[in-house]
């Protein structure tokens, strides 16, 4: 398992397009989902997204993207291998 984190600022757009194999934790700030441009949900620290496509190996179904609510959201990835 690959881990990475990012820190992203208010605004700042991270695309995610269709990949399936991460499982996402916000550790600090908020982030929205967009998918295919709308807003999906939104996230808070301590939240994740992105487990049932990184459990069953499958790419998601639309393309999505997230963005940061606020300056400084702490993003981490866990990726398969």
């Amino acid at each position: 398992m690959i881990t990475r984190s990012d820190t992203l600022q208010n605004g700042k757009e991270m695309d995610l397009c269709k990949r399936g194999d991460s499982l996402f934790i916000v550790r600090r700030g908020s982030v929205t989902l967009l998918i295919d441009g709308y807003v999906y949900k939104q996230e808070r620290a301590g939240n994740s997204f992105g487990e049932t496509n990184f459990i069953k190996g499958e790419p998601a179904s639309s393309n999505f993207s997230v963005v940061s609510d606020c300056d400084g959201t702490l993003l981490v990835e866990l990726r398969r291998r």
